[in-house]
């Protein structure tokens, strides 16, 4: 994903009123110390982010509104900050249009029920990141569900749901997420939780229940696997 341009242009202020950070090569080591990188347009939101928190310890002032005397200040929780990136990166690539901390508070609420952000749980916040994180791949196209759904080949006997059933089963089956008893094979899924033996025999109901029960499952597989790559 893109740098965020506007994340970009606040750095470049804030470096402009930090001492001993004109020379290149005296900020590009800079950059690499604060957020593994020397290059701006090479970060995502939440290495922006780390960067101008490191500026302004340097000296660099934050902007305030007027009424800032008496602002609540920011939740430094670190599933707060990591939230607060992620929302930020949804601002960058376009997805979201007001990159404030009142959009984000708005949209916590929905997924969350907490009216301020400040309310949240360390569980409601891990619940706030897993929806920022899922919409995150679904618009830069890492979601697994979305790449089934791109190769989709839907018969004409059948509904895209119920060709995504068997998709997703496949793709499952792939990743090697699928476990003995209930979850060996498709038919005794479907026989167990739905009590039909095939997809052909899912209703509109039924099928879109098990789209999003089976595509929960591939994305929380891809999570794990994710992490444990990055271990």
């Amino acid at each position: 994903m893109s740098a965020p341009p506007r994340l970009i242009a606040a750095v470049h202020a804030c470096r402009k009123q930090v001492q001993g950070l004109e020379d290149e090569g005296t900020w590009r080591a800079f950059l690499g110390n604060v957020a593994g990188r020397d290059s701006l347009r090479e970060m995502d939101g939440r290495k922006l982010g780390l960067v101008l928190d490191a500026l302004h310890k340097r000296g660099a002032p934050k902007r305030q509104a007027k009424a800032a005397k008496t602002a609540t200040p920011l939740d430094d929780r670190p599933q707060m900050k990591m939230a607060r990136g992620l929302w930020i990166e949804l601002h960058g690539a376009g997805a979201v249009r007001d990159p404030g901390e009142q959009a984000l508070a708005t949209f916590a609420k929905r997924v969350t029920g907490k009216h301020q952000l400040a309310w949240c749980t360390p569980r409601d916040l891990n619940k706030l990141i897993e929806a920022l994180k899922d919409w995150r791949d679904r618009v830069d196209g890492s979601d697994p569900v979305v790449a089934v759904a791109n190769g989709l080949t839907i018969h004409p006997t059948e509904t895209r749901d119920q060709a995504m059933v068997l998709a997703l089963w496949n793709a499952l089956a792939d990743a090697g997420a699928l476990r003995h008893g209930r979850m060996s094979r498709l038919d005794t899924w479907l026989t167990k939780t739905f009590r039909v033996a095939n997809t052909a025999a899912l209703d509109a109901t039924q099928a879109a229940k098990a789209v999003r029960d089976l595509g929960a499952l591939l994305r929380r597989h891809a999570r794990k696997a994710e992490a444990g790559d990055a271990a």
